[in-house]
């Protein structure tokens, strides 16, 4: 699954409400790094984009991509 679709089917499940919420909820949940789950949650659930999160951190763009990409993996690897 890339990046977009995992975005918008967020973004559904964000407005959405019942089982598709708690889901996401718990796949977010599933990453194990406090800044995994933050940057997930700030970019896909709060709508922020990379460089926004990445102020918030203090930290660099690279770095938030890297978390990013981190986090959606282990949310592929529960099963979304």
């Amino acid at each position: 699954m890339n990046h977009e679709l995992l975005s918008i089917d967020l973004n559904y499940a964000q407005k959405t409400e019942g089982n598709l919420n708690i889901y996401v909820v718990e796949l977010v949940q599933s990453i194990q790094s406090e800044k995994g789950r933050y940057v997930i949650k700030r970019i896909y659930l709060d709508g922020l984009n990379e460089k926004e999160v990445a102020n918030e951190l203090q930290i660099s763009q690279q770095a938030v991509s890297k978390w990013k990409k981190k986090g959606l993996e282990t949310m592929r690897r529960q099963g979304f």
